[in-house]
């Protein structure tokens, strides 16, 4: 297509040009002299000679309109003329390329007759005409060749340069820019399908970063989780060393803990590595009983610690894998740090249901408390047990997503957890 528009300029100029040479060569005509006009002129002029020498108008002469001429006497003086602005001398005459014609009568020479050439005239006239024709010409192949540049720019040059943004965009990682297309230039299609692939590009991207975030989340979720169940063989294997009933068994039991102990860190440095690429955790939020945190209790309670009062009757908004986890930390920071009895009790407080857990250890220094909740911090009673800084955190997280809260302060006599469950009826009334 770009190359017939370019034979179509070419063209163009080419039939243009030979026009105006055609023009140039047919229109300039050397002015032929008329013999018969001459001859007719010279013996006119010889039969009236006394006539012109005493001044009579030549122009009264039959025919003398036709060709612009001039007489001269013998002497070379100018006796008259058909109009202005004609040779004043025989030299002028013979410099002008003028027809110079004797004028006799009865064999004796009475002066000449000098026919003006207006071919140098007509020549200038011409050249004038070439000018301003050649500049209408050079106008109109310029004016083709803006045309055409634009008709370029418009269907090749502006598309390519899109293009280029467009390629530009996707190198960067920029799936979200749109190139515009044009489905009356030829590259109509050819955007569309570059179009068409940066939305696939865009859906993979999407469908792999889902994909990663699932599976983060569930490593996340299971490494976490595991956490519990060695501490429990942990404890389990403290308590039977305790008590060894052969040194066959006190070496099984060191090997057991020694294990669980590498399985844990293990499943720290996992858990650590994951959450640091991972922002957030999936909350799936529903409506439960409160009597199911009494099943979650017991789950979390290995060492038989716990003593929990009377539950509320009443329904609330959590999720049961999340508020499970965050019930499992709450109860395994009690374990490591007081190892004491856990006093826990629930009660109706406005739009939540508070669960309080107390123990009964030295709780945490008072200006570390705001810091409890931060990712990997560990307070300075954290020395030589093992941890990663992340349970209370992740509690937080928790809560926070479930429309609930977390707080934690020291008491007299020991520590205290409590949870703000969302109640489920307040959470309609203020839909509705």
């Amino acid at each position: 297509m770009i190359k017939k528009g370019f034979i179509a300029v070419v063209a163009a100029f080419m039939v243009m040009l030979a026009a105006f040479m055609l023009w140039a060569g047919t229109s300039v005509k050397v002015q032929k002299l008329d013999i018969t006009v001459v001859n007719d002129v010279v013996k006119q002029a010889a039969a009236h000679w006394d006539e012109i020498e005493q001044g009579k108008i030549i122009s009264q002469m039959n025919d003398v309109g036709s060709i612009p001429f001039t007489i001269f006497n013998r002497e070379g003086k100018i006796l008259d003329a058909t109009e202005a602005g004609l040779s004043s001398s025989l030299s002028e005459a013979i410099t002008n390329g003028d027809t110079i014609a004797d004028i006799e009568k009865d064999g004796r020479l009475l002066g000449k007759a000098v026919f003006h050439n207006a071919t140098p005239e007509l020549l200038l006239k011409r050249s004038r005409q070439y000018l301003l024709c050649g500049g209408f010409l050079l106008g109109g192949i310029l004016l083709c060749v803006i045309c055409y540049y634009w008709y370029l720019r418009k269907t090749l040059f502006v598309p390519f340069q899109k293009m280029e943004r467009f390629a530009r965009n996707i190198a960067r990682g920029d799936l979200n820019v749109p190139l515009e297309m044009d489905h009356t230039n030829v590259f109509g299609a050819f955007t569309e399908s570059f179009d068409l692939m940066r939305e696939e590009l865009k859906r993979a991207r999407e469908n792999e970063r889902l994909a990663n975030q699932s599976k983060k989340e569930l490593v996340a979720s299971l490494s976490h989780d595991i956490k519990t169940p060695v501490a429990s063989i942990q404890a389990i294997s403290e308590l039977m060393l305790a008590f060894p009933r052969s040194s066959k068994e006190k070496i099984q039991l060191e090997t057991i803990g020694q294990k669980a102990e590498q399985i844990n860190q293990l499943v720290t440095n996992l858990f650590q590595a994951t959450m640091e690429e991972l922002e957030k955790l999936k909350v799936d939020t529903s409506e439960l009983e409160s009597r199911i945190l009494c099943t979650y209790v017991a789950a979390s309670d290995y060492n038989h610690l716990a003593n929990l009062r009377a539950v509320p009757d009443c329904m609330i908004i959590a999720d049961p894998l999340r508020i499970q986890q965050v019930i499992d930390n709450v109860i395994h920071n009690s374990y490591k740090y007081a190892n004491t009895t856990i006093d826990i009790s629930a009660s109706c407080e406005g739009d939540y249901l508070a669960v309080c857990f107390r123990d009964f250890g030295k709780g945490a220094a008072s200006e570390e408390l705001p810091l409890l909740f931060e990712k990997f911090y560990r307070g300075s009673n954290a020395k030589n047990r093992n941890g990663a800084g992340l349970g209370l955190y992740l509690s937080r997280y928790f809560m926070e997503q479930m429309g609930g809260r977390i707080s934690c302060e020291n008491c007299e006599d020991g520590f205290q957890v409590t949870l703000y469950i969302r109640l489920a009826g307040k959470i309609q009334q203020d839909r509705n």
